[in-house]
């Protein structure tokens, strides 16, 4: 099933899982780490390649950036405009392919894609339009599923894997993503980073024993959580 299609049957109930205690409790994680390898967004013009329902637009527009998002599913673009209807800053919804992102070479500060790009058709093809489109000095960060990780070997081996999204997704690890950024010459050495070393069990979640887990886990496998970010600025 092409990506965009996929994720228009879902658009509906993409939000939900934010609203349940492990989702939110996974979302604190990532935000974290992920505003980490951000910095500062004050002012920088940023591009959410995969931006789904718009979540991270809008968090990213909330703290000062200048965002322009790109989806290819219609309907989830439809519904990241319509929760932005009523937004101070605007953001520029734009449905499109990672693989073929509708804007100039050198546009944007800082170009995030969050668990997007696991499921698009080319991965090399998707992640040198990134690289295109930022600006020299500027910072391209990803935010990735991690295949060695606890969360998604526990994942993988549920019941219902074969009907859920994830069956679609091509999981990276830490050396898959390091490769990313060292096909090109002019990215510095990535820096990279993980969160999220909770199992996937949403009927057993328990606080505060899953912050015990993800701290003592942290500390003992640190680039084996589900959640792995790499950053990497393009130099001048």
């Amino acid at each position: 099933m092409p990506s965009e299609d996929l994720f228009d049957s879902l658009s509906a109930h993409y939000d939900d899982w934010y609203k349940t205690p492990l989702g939110e409790f996974v979302d604190t994680l990532e935000q974290r780490l992920l505003w980490k390898h951000c910095g500062n967004l004050m002012g920088k013009r940023v591009l959410d390649v995969g931006c789904g329902t718009g979540i991270y637009s809008i968090r990213m527009a909330n703290l000062g950036a200048h965002v322009s998002a790109i989806d290819a599913s219609n309907k989830m673009i439809t519904i990241a405009q319509e929760k932005t209807e009523q937004s101070i800053v605007p953001i520029h919804f734009i449905e499109a392919a990672a693989e073929n992102l509708p804007f100039q070479d050198h546009s944007f500060d800082i170009v995030v894609a969050v668990s997007s790009l696991e499921f698009v058709d080319n991965t090399y093809q998707s992640f040198e339009e990134i690289h295109r489109v930022l600006k020299p000095g500027g910072k391209a960060v990803v935010g990735v599923l991690n295949r060695e990780s606890v969360w998604i070997q526990s994942l993988m081996h549920q019941p219902d894997f074969d009907n859920s999204i994830y069956r679609h997704a091509d999981f990276f690890t830490y050396q898959t993503v390091k490769d990313l950024f060292h096909q090109f010459d002019d990215f510095s050495t990535p820096n990279i980073e993980s969160a999220v070393f909770v199992n996937y069990h949403p009927s057993l979640f328990l606080e505060p024993e899953a912050s015990y887990v993800e701290f003592f886990r942290r500390l003992l496998k640190p680039l084996k959580g589900a959640f792995l970010v790499g950053s990497s600025r393009k130099m001048e």
